[in-house]
């Protein structure tokens, strides 16, 4: 005879079914995350293994909430698959790689329940953001390097493909800017001067070539991001 409580506990297939709300939410900020680079069917099947290897691993009286547990095995399974993946360019596999290593190091710290689910997708966004604004502010800081006119930029081989290629992105994107922006940061970044001798130079306040500087960065992260990858069917001009 089955005892009160196992008749109110959803079956493992009911707990699945429940569950693929948050399946798909982790699969679509992935697929977003990575640029839509990979189909999101793809990334929902990889995260349903994580679901259910989370539902047969879940101890209550171990555990935080099992939307967190969950979130993190998810996750998890997410990425690993998406790291045994064959064709993807080099860079989103660094990428894919560097999320994933992250990814683990989080886990340690959830061991503790350090994190909720909400945390955890805020840590998340923040650092995709901040990965590529980093990455734009590298670019900029090389600038006089990764310009044309500069004679001491040549490379060789690898790393000249790649110093073309950053050219070319920085180049496009900055082209893009409005007028304000796209001075403040020649300003800055090919002609040497700090924010507030820019600013003085170009005729504003301080405080606003900050606020320029700031929406500069960010366009030119999603500028950069979207050539790096584009959605599905759009072709960039290279």
């Amino acid at each position: 005879m089955s005892h009160p409580a196992d008749l109110m506990s959803p079956s493992r297939e009911d707990r699945i079914l429940q569950e693929q709300g948050l399946v798909h939410h982790v699969a679509k900020s992935i697929w977003h995350m990575i640029g839509r680079a990979v189909p999101l069917e793809d990334l929902v099947g990889y995260g349903q293994i994580g679901l259910i290897e989370a539902i047969d691993r879940f101890q209550p009286e171990a555990h935080c909430q099992f939307s967190t547990y969950a979130y993190y095995r998810i996750r998890g399974a997410i990425l690993d698959g998406l790291c045994k993946l064959q064709g993807l360019s080099r860079r989103l596999m660094e990428k894919l790689r560097f999320y994933r290593g992250l990814h683990e190091v989080l886990a340690a710290h959830y061991e503790a329940c350090d994190f909720s689910m909400e945390d955890l997708e805020q840590v998340w966004r923040t650092l995709d953001e901040t990965l590529h604004e980093s990455l734009v502010l590298f670019m900029l800081a090389h600038a006089s390097v990764l310009s044309d006119e500069d004679p001491g930029s040549a490379t060789e081989g690898e790393a000249s493909v790649l110093a073309d290629e950053w050219r070319r992105q920085l180049r496009q994107a900055l082209e893009q800017l409005p007028e304000a922006e796209r001075h403040l940061v020649y300003r800055v970044y090919f002609e040497g001067l700090n924010l507030s001798e820019a600013a003085q130079r170009i005729g504003i306040s301080r405080s606003w070539a900050c606020r320029l500087h700031q929406r500069a960065i960010q366009a030119l992260r999603r500028l950069i991001q979207r050539d790096m990858n584009p959605p599905p069917g759009e072709r960039v001009l290279r």
